[in-house]
């Protein structure tokens, strides 16, 4: 076995939530030759846990906003593991100067403080990674870099050169690797640093759009997607490239509505979501996303902590109401059997999380 895939929704049972015992168990699968592959489905995950689990083990954590979102990355994990190029790669670093600090940008992306040995992640085609070292030499620099694998190494002495030659491009790769670490941990990020990463030529293209897609995620505020883009690399594949079927692609003059997706509201459509347990009622338009802070005012108050933060996402398709599980934690029931996506009318009881009952009557706005 080389490979363990863990997929959750929630929280750990309490007492078991301290970090760097997620740490320690990543660190033993590792030294099995097992790498875990941990998912986040929803919202209401703990996302350093799943990091700290899976880097340790050499593996990667993702977040699935929506529990559909699954199969495409056990998709994109299944072809990349089918290119692996080298597995359980180590660079090393032999020198008499100081080590100041080691930042890494691999699948996941850490400083590892005065580390001269870093681990990487198995890598597979096409796939970038970078270690990069602060030294502090005593007099003149005299270093090797050993990269090891499973199948030997390879040694690359650097020149006395390059100290007279500050390489713009590690430098930038190491100032990015620290404001990626401060996005994650809701620190104060350097903007600059990262405009310049997503506009520098000499950067691997993976690096200039992780910079871009963080800088995006920053104006949207602390959420998992920011941190999920902050602390690991991801490579986009097609479907049908591990094995699986591409999407189809849309026809001349097709609509969404033929196809059977989700469509914006194109009729000023108004939903009135009424909860039979306090008589309250909350207006919205779809689509849209509602969950605890949403569906406070009509809910009953000792419920809204069973409600996940993201719990229902309400929206038009084929000109009918559709509600869809937006990740929750507890659920979304109808007639006592749970769903993730169902047509609704205004006489269907829909329960949220098995503890508050609300219908749902949509009609054109007036």
């Amino acid at each position: 076995m080389k490979r363990i895939v863990l997929i959750t929704d929630g929280e750990p049972w309490p007492y078991y939530t301290e970090e760097h015992w997620y740490e320690s168990l990543g660190r033993t699968a590792a030294s099995y030759g097992i790498s875990i592959t941990a998912i986040g489905v929803g919202y209401d995950y703990n996302e350093k846990i799943l990091y700290k689990l899976a880097s340790a083990s050499g593996g990667i954590w993702y977040h699935a906003a929506d529990i559909s979102d699954v199969s495409q990355i056990l998709m994109q994990e299944l072809g990349r593991s089918r290119a692996v190029e080298a597995r359980r790669l180590v660079v090393r670093i032999e020198t008499d100067a100081k080590v100041v600090e080691s930042r890494k940008l691999g699948r996941t992306i850490a400083s590892l403080g005065p580390a001269r040995e870093v681990a990487l992640e198995d890598i597979s085609a096409g796939e970038v990674a970078s270690v990069v070292f602060r030294l502090r030499p005593r007099e003149r620099l005299a270093a090797e870099v050993v990269v090891s694998t499973e199948e030997g190494e390879i040694r690359k002495q650097i020149e006395e050169t390059a100290v007279l030659v500050q390489d713009k491009t590690a430098t930038l790769a190491f100032q990015l690797a620290g404001e990626l670490i401060n996005a994650a941990k809701g620190g104060r990020v350097e903007l600059e640093v990262l405009q310049l990463a997503a506009q520098e030529e000499g950067l691997p293209e993976v690096y200039r759009g992780k910079a871009t897609r963080v800088i995006e995620a920053l104006r949207g505020g602390s959420s998992k997607e920011l941190i999920h883009e902050a602390t690991t690399i991801t490579y986009s594949k097609q479907p049908a490239q591990a094995g699986g079927t591409a999407a189809l692609p849309q026809k001349s003059g097709e609509t969404k509505a033929a196809r059977g997706e989700p469509q914006l509201n194109p009729g000023g459509i108004e939903c009135e979501i009424f909860c039979i347990d306090t008589g309250k009622s909350l207006h919205v338009v779809p689509p849209a996303v509602l969950g605890r802070a949403e569906l406070a005012e009509i809910l009953p108050e000792s419920r809204l902590e069973y409600i996940s933060r993201r719990h229902m996402e309400l929206y038009i398709k084929d000109g009918d109401i559709y509600i869809r599980d937006a990740g929750s934690r507890n659920g979304i029931y109808i007639g006592g059997s749970r769903v993730y996506e169902a047509k609704v009318s205004p006489d269907v009881d829909v329960v949220l999380a098995r503890v508050a009952k609300v219908r749902i009557k949509c009609a054109n706005k007036t």
